[in-house]
C-alpha cells in the first residue's frame, strides 16, 4: 500500500513550465492556471517518495527553483506536503509568490445537533 501524501504547489511561470513538462510524464497532478501567471499543482494520496525517479524529476525542479531564491515571481515556488502521520508536515518556499499555500485545520466526520424547533 504504502505511505501516502497531500502535496500541493503553486509555481511562477517558469517553474510551472518546468513541472508542466514533468507532469506530462507522468499525470500525478492536477494543474490549474491561475491569472496571475501562477499555478497550483495538486496531489492528493500520493506516495511521494523521492528516491523513485518519477518523483525524484519534480523533486529536482522544486529543489532548482528553491535554490535559486530569486526573488522574481516567474521563478518563485511554494511547496507543501502533508503525511499520513499529523506531524509529517513539509513546506519549502521562495516567498516570491503571489499566492500562498496555508496550513488548515479540516474537520471530518462531525455532524451538528439539529436546530431545536420551536
Amino acid at each position: 500500500m504504502g505511505y501516502r501524501s497531500t502535496v500541493k504547489i503553486i509555481a511562477g511561470k517558469n517553474a510551472a513550465a518546468e513541472l508542466i513538462e514533468v507532469n506530462k510524464k507522468h499525470e500525478y497532478f492536477t494543474v490549474t492556471p491561475g491569472s496571475n501567471d501562477e499555478t497550483l499543482f495538486e496531489a492528493d494520496w500520493l506516495k511521494w517518495y523521492e528516491e523513485d525517479d518519477d518523483i525524484a524529476e519534480y523533486a529536482k525542479v522544486i529543489d532548482k527553483y528553491l535554490d535559486l531564491g530569486s526573488n522574481e515571481r516567474a521563478d518563485g515556488i511554494d511547496f507543501y506536503r502533508i503525511g499520513e502521520d499529523s506531524e509529517d508536515v513539509e513546506h519549502n518556499s521562495t516567498y516570491s509568490t503571489y499566492a500562498t499555500l496555508d496550513l488548515g485545520i479540516t474537520v471530518s466526520n462531525f455532524e451538528p445537533q439539529p436546530e431545536p424547533k420551536g
